[in-house]
């Protein structure tokens, strides 16, 4: 028996009246049951640890697909279990685009001892688990340790840490089932002269909109996390990716997640509005109001 699962409590209810539908759409169609996880069993200091539910699923379950409640599924997303191998723990492994939490490594590795991590970290959004996994999700004493004090990435570190400890290997499934609001563009991507040309045209726009202005800056914090690696792909627009994932405030600066969820619908629901948005990812910072512009 296969599942799809997500968790959804307290305030994540809003949310999931608007993603839930899509997951469920996901999960018919690769034929397998769709599970929300709604009520606190583990009663930890912080909801997300409640993922650990999945440790009893799996006693039913030969394979799961979590997805957190805060995604969009595109209708055309591949079957992530006839991707990832079924020995294998499939997840997008962000260390490779970001050091973001970077920190976090060390700091659980103070807390819980250390185990030869080398900083190979997922982010624990979408995974496809199998039975044989179902030892990273025990309650046991170092998940008790760790979740007895605010942390920074809570339940995602200490699955992290459980991952590496146990020796699982990981099934990279690559930011497009897994676009998180951290997968950023290489600052590296372009060439000297077209660097140059676009810091002239910032700065000119930084003069004249004030909008535009906070953007740059917050652009600028998180590329210094940016890993810039030979040969790296540039990081497409997050309407190409098979799965949208709006971690943290989300990808825009601006809107809850569920006014950015909504808008990120209604877009995509227009193919001439998507491709003008995927070309030119700007004219995101200076419209929000994508319904006016769709009824004219």
């Amino acid at each position: 028996m296969k599942a799809v699962v997500t968790l959804c409590i307290g305030n994540a209810y809003k949310l999931g009246e608007i993603t839930h539908p899509l997951l469920k759409a996901y999960a018919d169609r690769i034929k397998a049951d769709f599970i929300v996880i709604n009520t606190p069993q583990l009663n930890l200091n912080y909801i997300h640890y409640e993922k650990y539910q999945i440790y009893d699923l799996l006693k039913d379950y030969e394979r799961i697909i979590y997805l957190d409640t805060d995604i969009i599924i595109q209708p055309k997303c591949p079957n992530l279990f006839e991707i990832v191998p079924e020995k294998q723990f499939g997840a997008f492994v962000v260390s490779k685009h970001t050091y973001f939490h970077d920190g976090a490594i060390k700091d659980i590795q103070k807390v819980l001892g250390e185990i030869d991590w080398k900083r190979e970290y997922i982010n624990n959004g979408v995974m496809v688990i199998s039975k044989c996994h179902r030892q990273v999700f025990a309650k046991n004493h170092d998940l008790l340790v760790w979740s007895s004090e605010k942390r920074h990435f809570p339940d995602q570190t200490i699955l992290n840490y459980h991952l590496q400890k146990l020796g699982i290997p990981i099934y990279d499934i690559g930011y497009k089932f897994n676009h998180t609001s951290g997968t950023k563009n290489s600052k590296l991507r372009f060439n000297y002269r077209i660097n140059k040309l676009m810091g002239l045209g910032n700065n000119f726009l930084e003069l004249l909109l004030p909008k535009y202005k906070k953007y740059l800056e917050y652009k600028q914090k998180n590329n210094s996390y940016i890993v810039n690696s030979p040969g790296k792909e540039p990081i497409q627009h997050r309407f190409k990716s098979h799965i949208i994932h709006y971690t943290g405030k989300g990808h825009k600066q601006q809107g809850s997640k569920l006014e950015q969820i909504q808008q990120d619908l209604l877009i995509m629901q227009h193919k001439p509005l998507s491709i003008a948005v995927q070309k030119v990812p700007l004219f995101e910072i200076f419209s929000n109001n994508y319904e006016d512009f769709i009824s004219r």
